[in-house]
């Protein structure tokens, strides 16, 4: 490619931090990488954890884990103002903003959008339902979304709730989410990872169990609950439990619950357990895989586990809220809210059952937009008019 051919090529940076996380933006770039008229770059990026006086601790960079999927460009030896990309995607909104995180300053939103190019927030995480706009305000005032000229949103619910604080409908995008796009993937995809669980999870029933970060914050007992919980499996030989913490829950603990230690014990449960092991991977895709069920608390995790089929038993909420303001329906899965008991939602996957599956499957593929596994070239196509045709602003 000689340079008048590179010069005609619309040049892509991605700004990828967590590898978990990588999943909203993937599709996008597969699209991207394949399109000849395209420069594609990916500049994964360092954050850092902070301790619970909100200040900065430790580093990490999960470049070499990234590297393992795409090449990537070493953050130290990329300068924005020499790269000048016509197009910016991230997936962390929050600069300096986050109690547990922090991305590297250089590529806060507001120095990328130094870079004159287009800057384009796809959310990391799917969202569920608001009982009203107005308890948007908070995530709609995240510095990544501010400063993006565009933003990629799940559906017109999610649209409106945007435009109802405050921004313009021309930079709300509604074509779904890239993490659905991953979910299809995943059946195709071989994990060594399985490989490995096999001794503890053949011919038993697989139950991911799923925690986030927003429910350990607001309930003061919910180690012990998840304790109480976990139990019931463990002792059951039939069944196989694979935990996957949120990515960012042991920061959270230690930073802000200052509760390390009673994490620790929980761990080491699960860890003698013979039945039971604790997924750290890079992603959730294995576990998502090998599971038969998921139990969860409200997560997006749970909104990109809708797409699989599975069910899943919700321990927070209730299938009533299919009434507020829905961005992805995830209400007919079994909530613990609702009266369904445990160990009836543990019976029914021994038995292979699922009455709810169909109707599932139906409701939220109608509440995204693009679910068919098509978001990603559709975000691509779309991003490219706007810079082909200098609607950036």
């Amino acid at each position: 490619m000689n340079k008048e051919e590179s010069s005609k090529k619309i040049k892509v940076a991605f700004f990828p931090y967590k590898i978990s996380m990588w999943d909203s933006l993937e599709s996008i770039w597969e699209a991207t990488d394949r399109d000849e008229s395209c420069e594609c770059q990916v500049i994964p990026i360092p954050y850092y954890s902070k301790n619970a006086d909100g200040e900065i601790e430790k580093e990490h960079y999960e470049g070499a884990a990234f590297a393992k999927k795409v090449p990537i460009i070493d953050y130290q030896t990329y300068f924005l103002e020499q790269e000048m990309p016509d197009v910016m995607y991230i997936h962390n909104p929050y600069d300096q903003y986050n109690k547990v995180t922090m991305v590297h300053p250089r590529f806060f939103s507001t120095e990328l959008k130094k870079g004159g190019g287009i800057l384009v927030y796809v959310p990391y995480y799917i969202s569920g339902f608001c009982e009203k706009y107005e308890n948007m305000l908070p995530v709609c005032a995240n510095m990544g979304a501010v400063y993006s000229d565009y933003l990629i949103l799940q559906n017109e619910n999610l649209k409106n709730a945007y435009a109802f604080c405050g921004y313009p409908e021309r930079r709300l995008l509604v074509l779904g989410s890239p993490k659905v796009d991953a979910v299809y993937k995943i059946g195709e995809k071989q994990f060594s990872k399985i490989d490995e669980w096999k001794p503890v999870i053949e011919n038993r029933k697989v139950i991911l169990l799923n925690t986030s970060i927003t429910t350990c914050l607001t309930n003061a007992s919910w180690l012990e609950q998840i304790q109480k919980l976990i139990e019931p499996i463990l002792q059951d030989n039939r069944l196989a439990l694979i935990w996957r913490p949120h990515p960012l829950l042991l920061d959270t603990m230690r930073s802000m619950l200052q509760k390390q230690a009673e994490y620790d014990t929980l761990l080491e449960r699960i860890r003698k357990a013979p039945n039971a092991m604790i997924d750290d991977s890079d992603t959730a895709e294995a576990a998502m895989k090998a599971s038969d069920a998921m139990i969860s608390d409200y997560s997006s995790l749970v909104m990109q586990y809708n797409f699989t089929g599975k069910p899943s038993y919700i321990l927070t909420g209730k299938s009533e809220n299919r009434k507020d303001c829905v961005f992805c329906d995830y209400f007919s899965n079994y909530f613990r809210e609702d009266g369904e008991d445990l160990s009836d939602f543990l019976n029914m996957v021994l038995a292979g059952i699922d009455p709810k599956q169909q109707e599932r499957m139906e409701y939220a593929r109608s509440s995204m937009a693009n679910t068919d596994g098509t978001c990603g070239e559709k975000v691509h196509r779309e991003i490219c008019k706007k810079v082909m045709t200098g609607a950036n602003r």
